[in-house]
């Protein structure tokens, strides 16, 4: 059984997965790759890997809650999920919630998307 989804960026290779996030108000959008681990010893060291490639920040999923590492090793838990499912995306709505969350993922699935947002 999967306990950790690791959400890795390789904006080289195809994706059903796309994370949006703003900063300063520039919008950032990534192709979402998610490694899954069934021990935290695996997690740790997806995560290790990732930082030694020069990531800032990581994102993980655990026990559905969202957890942000940044290369410090400062933890910023995000307990709430949201999920919204919808036949069309909706620009106005995802600008709306990128003002709110300040980062999403959408998920296509069976000619569906599904939008994820985790947070405080």
């Amino acid at each position: 059984m999967t306990k950790y989804n690791l959400y890795q960026v390789n904006n080289q290779k195809k994706s059903d997965i796309l994370g949006l996030w703003q900063n300063k108000g520039k919008i950032y959008r990534d192709k979402i790759h998610i490694q899954k681990y069934k021990t935290w010893e695996k997690l740790n060291q997806g995560i290790n890997d990732l930082f030694s490639h020069g990531e800032k920040a990581i994102f993980y999923t655990y026990n559905r809650q969202g957890i942000i590492i940044d290369n410090t090793g400062n933890k910023n838990l995000l307990p709430y999920r949201l999920r919204l499912h919808r036949k069309k995306l909706s620009i106005n709505e995802i600008k709306k919630l990128l003002s709110v969350f300040n980062g999403i993922t959408i998920f296509k699935y069976h000619n569906r998307y599904v939008i994820e947002v985790y947070h405080n």
